[in-house]
């Protein structure tokens, strides 16, 4: 994912830096307006943020040459944590 090699670059480039937090702030709203619409209660936003940090994780593990199959179980649980399924 962009984010792992932009975040290495960002404190001597600012143009990389501005431009990355432009992007992820981009890609909390879309998260965001995502769950507000499938109806998530009021923390909507903090979702969002956890979602965003869940796929920068997985990018970041995939590039360290985690299995796939433990980036997919990982993958299926942040998505039902994030559904509200606090328990499976």
């Amino acid at each position: 994912m962009i984010g792992g090699t932009a975040a290495a670059a960002a404190p001597e480039h600012p143009a990389i830096r501005a431009c990355a937090a432009a992007l992820r702030a981009k890609s909390v709203g879309v998260y965001a307006r995502a769950f507000e619409a499938a109806g998530a209660w009021a923390d909507a936003e903090a979702r969002a943020q956890m979602a965003l940090a869940a796929l920068e994780s997985m990018g970041l593990r995939a590039r360290l040459g985690e299995d796939e199959a433990r980036l997919a179980d990982f993958g299926r649980a942040c998505a039902r944590r994030l559904a509200g399924d606090l328990e499976g």
